[in-house]
């Protein structure tokens, strides 16, 4: 692998987009500050004009250097052309200043012909320091290497200048050959390619000069295209996570003959916005585009054969939407997990057998027996075999619009909105939803920030509001129609001017989730009856709500960790069926004077921290709580205690009350 190391540093030179040019005088040395290197994480680093171009994979040397910072290359070849030659010769000599006034340098020469290595020298050489390296007899290789019968012609390189070179036999430049500086990137994408210690494929300026049995990429290359064939043959396969965790790949255009998109292919390369996927292949495996943080399109190739997408193959992905032909019969689960903002077409009226019933856990939205998408030029949606209508979004003709959305359309009824339409549309100023509508999607609405209005038509059929539908919304004010039964996770979270929220009588709300109403500027709320639970931090952070009431009859069961920390209550009456009070669920509510619970409570456990950080003066303790947790009402600095039990219950931990609040035993209600 060395003799790569070397040629590589020779080749990177030209690639950057440094000219050969003939014979000039030497360059006048520049007045440049000296460039440091630490020791033990030190790169191959190549700097031109004071520009560092790239550099390559890290190895140990025993002390940290200073580079000289002038280096002059002089050839001693003239321009050759050899046939079926590897490559042919390269010498450095670099000056190492370990210390003022006093240089090591390294000198090596090495001669490749074919396979065999004619000559080959290394010296370390300690003298005086001139504040200059010279590099000798330096040349270019200009093909691609290792193709029988197709001569190589050698290009002497010509005098620049450079401000250092660090060369080591540890380190691999044929794997990993990168311009540094991002600026450069697009005049010198270069990556080399190797397999079996044979260099395979060389890219450059975003074409392919030769590929065969990719295995290892270098982790600086943006744009790859592989050749079709090699020697004649088609290139059908690629090896499994060739492009796994690369930072810096952007387009990839795949072999056309290629089969199998194999497992972790694509696997966290963050840098990925766009790829085709050959007509021929069959199968997208495990993970193959998982966490792809900037991927937004997959494209299937006209003519696609695909049956088969493996278990997350897109899982947390950015992608916008993706196809599904008739010829997916087989997917496997949670194939689109973590891809909240996913919308997903279909040829299938309904889900295959084939399909695994856990292949979309998270509900992105599905259209399926897809047709067609118009653009009306006010809202784009897609039409389905079902004579329904999913809206997608507004045109990108549209202006600031105050939107109706109609229960028909083309004599279609609109049952959708896909996830993500509306995130982010800061042209939407109100809309007006239609009774056919049963879901509002994930993010649906997050982030719309000039919307100032939603209304839900009258008899309208809405049973879910799913996550961060409105998130960061500009709502102020907003009516849950009585048929939905919950409110997801983040549904209304940071909607930082919201203040209202109602619910419409005879509510059949049973849950509302996980940060729901986080963040808000509610002033009061009044809780449905049939509200069963209140997710963790449903309600946290809501500093201007101080009130907070149930409906008579509440069913309300749990309240999960956080639901009302930070929250700007003061008083509280909680209902009887209410069993469990989780982690934090009060603390730091710190205007909180007064709780009380329903005659007959059955209320059994009151989590660690609850009531921590409260103001409360006194707290009841049901009869029926067996289980108390850490530090429950730790500094809650005025509270005073009273239990009917006559001593500490064993369900209370020993550190229940740590801050030493007076307790009132056997107490009877007065």
């Amino acid at each position: 692998m060395k003799r790569w190391a070397l040629i590589g540093c020779c080749m990177f030179f030209m690639w950057a987009g440094l000219a050969c040019q003939g014979t000039q005088d030497p360059p006048e040395v520049p007045d440049v500050p000296l460039v440091e290197l630490e020791p033990y994480l030190v790169d191959l680093l190549v700097v031109a004009q004071q520009e560092v171009l790239f550099k390559a994979m890290p190895y140990t040397i025993e002390s940290a250097y200073h580079v000289s910072h002038i280096v002059t290359l002089d050839t001693l070849v003239h321009e050759t052309t050899y046939q079926d030659v590897t490559v042919i010769g390269l010498a450095i000599h670099v000056a190492f200043e370990e210390t003022p006034g006093l240089c090591k340098t390294l000198e090596k020469d090495l001669i490749i012909a074919g396979d065999t290595v004619v000559y080959s020298a290394s010296r370390v050489v300690e003298e005086s320091c001139l504040g200059t390296a010279f590099m000798e007899k330096s040349i270019y290789v200009e093909n691609t290497v290792q193709i029988p019968g197709r001569p190589i012609t050698i290009v002497p390189y010509h005098k620049f200048p450079l401000l250092g070179l660090i060369e080591s036999s540890q380190a691999d430049a044929v794997k990993v050959a990168a311009p540094l500086d991002a600026s450069t990137l697009a005049t010198a994408e270069v990556k080399w390619v190797m397999q079996d210690e044979v260099l395979y494929g060389v890219f450059a300026n975003r074409e392919t000069v030769h590929v065969a049995a990719l295995s290892e990429l270098g982790r600086y290359a943006t744009s790859i295209t592989f050749a079709d064939t090699m020697d004649d043959y088609p290139v059908e396969t690629i090896s499994p996570g060739l492009f796994k965790n690369h930072d810096y790949i952007v387009t990839v255009v795949l072999p056309s003959y290629l089969k199998v998109i194999p497992t972790d292919m694509f696997r966290q390369a963050s840098a990925l916005e766009d790829v085709t996927i050959p007509a021929a292949v069959k199968r997208i495996d495990a993970r193959a585009f998982s966490r792809t943080d900037a991927l937004r399109r997959v494209t299937l190739a006209p003519g696609s054969q695909l049956e088969t997408l493996g278990k997350e193959a897109f899982g947390q992905s950015e992608l916008a939407h993706f196809h599904v032909p008739a010829s997916v019969l087989r997917v496997d689960e949670h194939a689109f997990y973590g891809s909240r903002e996913l919308v997903i077409y279909t040829d299938h009226v309904s889900r295959p057998s084939g399909w695994h019933h856990d292949w979309n856990p998270q509900g992105q939205t599905v259209i399926w027996g897809y047709d067609e998408t118009v653009d009306n030029g006010i809202i784009r949606y897609a039409t389905t075999r079902h004579d329904t209508v999913i809206i997608l979004g507004l045109s990108p003709d549209a202006g600031p619009t105050e939107l109706v959305i109609p229960a028909e359309i083309d004599q279609r009824t609109v049952t959708q909105i896909a996830n993500g339409a509306f995130k982010d549309e800061n042209r939407l100023l109100s809309v007006e939803l239609p009774e056919t509508l049963e879901v509002i999607e994930q993010k649906t609405f997050n982030g719309a920030e000039n919307l100032q209005s939603v209304t839900f038509a009258e008899n309208s059929q809405l049973h879910r509001i799913d996550h961060a539908a409105f998130r960061s919304a500009g709502l102020t004010a907003i009516e849950i129609p009585a048929g939905v039964t919950e409110i997801g996770t983040w549904a209304f979270g940071e909607a930082g001017v919201l203040t209202t929220v109602t619910f419409a009588k005879n509510s059949q709300l049973t849950t509302i989730a996980h940060r729901a109403f986080s963040n808000t500027a509610l002033t009061s709320i009044h809780l449905p009856a049939g509200l069963i639970e209140i997710g963790s931090s449903a309600f946290s952070m809501t500093t201007d709500m101080h009130t907070v009431t149930f409906a008579e009859g509440s069913a309300l069961t749990i309240i999960w960790p956080h639901a009302f920390a930070y929250s700007g209550i003061e008083t509280l009456h909680l209902p009887a069926p209410l069993t469990h009070i989780y982690t934090g669920a009060f603390e730091h509510t710190t205007a909180l004077q007064t709780i009380t619970f329903a005659e007959g409570s059955l209320l059994e456990h009151i989590g660690a921290y609850a009531f921590m950080m409260t103001s409360l003066p006194r707290l009841d303790i049901p009869e029926g709580v067996m289980e108390i947790g850490d530090m429950a009402f730790f500094g809650a600095d005025a509270l005073t205690l009273y239990t009917v039990h006559a001593s500490k219950p064993t369900g209370w931990v020993s550190t229940w009350n740590p801050s030493n609040r007076p307790v009132v035993w056997n107490h009877t209600s007065e």
